[in-house]
């Protein structure tokens, strides 16, 4: 090849098949309409799928200390885009505090876990994260320390991960 692109001024239709060391799809020549009225269907093994994965104790129960799996990573690998955690109920009353933190493989990924001392109801706490990678096999755990001292411990304690996978 001399280098110099081939340029086809009009359209270029092709009986057998073309294989191509690259493609770039100019803006927008596949559009999400033609992606959705696919036939068949683009199979899901060749999307990344994102998860929300919600963890909640009701939301008429005082919150409790528990340490609870959440979340398997299927896909090959993948990264966690966000935590956060809150109170649905009532909230905790001083100096009542509830902890959450977010394990992976039995380790905090957390730049330091959330604290909910007397933040109002249904109001998110977003956490750091320390870390983000997740492959195939990864256990998340929501860990959760509610600690009474002398106040009262808030109602409808809710977690919530949100995670990026890829394919396998």
């Amino acid at each position: 090849m001399s280098g110099i692109p081939t340029n086809f001024p009009t359209d270029v239709a092709v009986q057998g098949t073309v294989f191509a060391q690259g493609f770039q799809s100019p803006n927008p020549t596949i559009t999400d309409t033609m992606v959705l009225q696919a036939v068949p269907p683009v199979n899901a093994s060749k999307l990344a799928h994102q998860h929300r994965i919600t963890y909640a104790q009701a939301t008429t129960a005082t919150a409790v200390t528990i340490r609870q799996t959440i979340q398997v990573t299927y896909g090959a690998a993948g990264a966690v885009v966000a935590f956060v955690a809150g109170l649905a109920g009532t909230a905790n009353v001083s100096p009542a505090s509830i902890t959450v933190d977010l394990l992976k493989n039995g380790t905090s990924i957390l730049t330091a876990p959330i604290s909910i001392t007397t933040q109002a109801v249904r109001v998110l706490t977003s956490a750091g994260l320390a870390s983000t990678g997740t492959v195939a096999g990864d256990v998340f755990e929501v860990n959760i320390t509610a600690t009474v001292s002398t106040g009262t411990l808030g109602t409808g304690l809710f977690a919530a991960l949100t995670v990026n996978e890829n394919p396998l």
